[in-house]
């Protein structure tokens, strides 16, 4: 039977500004997990630790394709990317709101909401609380801070990577001997 090349990202901000992040990409030991919270934390300026990687439990990650080749973090870490895009700009557009200003006016950085040419800002977990608590509903939007994605890649993906193995044999007996073992990848940004 045939499969997509999709992947899906599923990101839930909790009212506290912690992020769940549901992935169907399931690391072997690639480091994924880490990939994606690090990805998650730079977006939205939370720490590392405050972020929660789910995969490979169908009970709650309900769509997904998986890992194979070298799929994981270009197409897994593209849907995750597009999710984390949409919940910066409703946050933004929320932000906005309640900083009084318009959407065009304010950036996120450094884990906050800053109008442009004033002092004022909000704290992404302040956005956060907002969005759930909705004690001021913003025109046109819903409660919560939550994003699904899907990326399918137009043609097939082909990462860089390379492997270097440094042996030594016995020449009488023809043992060999691993001596080093180095995997390297480099998906770009």
């Amino acid at each position: 039977q045939g499969h997509g090349t999709w992947e899906c990202a599923e990101v839930r901000v909790e009212p506290s500004g912690n992020v769940t992040v549901l992935t169907g990409v399931s690391p072997h030991g690639q480091g994924q997990e880490t990939a994606f919270a690090q990805m998650v934390a730079d977006a939205f300026g939370v720490g590392i630790d405050d972020v929660t990687v789910v995969h490979g439990d169908t009970d709650i990650v309900t769509h997904g394709v998986g890992t194979f080749g070298s799929r994981g973090l270009v197409v897994g870490g593209t849907a995750l990317r597009m999710a984390t895009d949409r919940i910066a700009a409703k946050a933004r557009r929320i932000a906005a709101h309640l900083l009084d200003a318009t959407e065009a006016q304010v950036e996120l950085r450094d884990g906050a909401f800053h109008v442009a040419g004033s002092e004022r800002k909000m704290g992404f977990r302040e956005v956060a609380q907002a969005a759930h608590l909705w004690n001021v509903p913003i025109p046109g939007e819903e409660p919560g801070l939550e994003a699904v994605a899907r990326f399918e890649p137009s043609g097939t993906t082909f990462p860089f990577g390379v492997h270097f193995c440094q042996v030594e044999i016995d020449r009488e007996t023809g043992e060999l001997e691993i001596q080093r073992f180095v995997s390297v990848d480099d998906v770009g940004n």
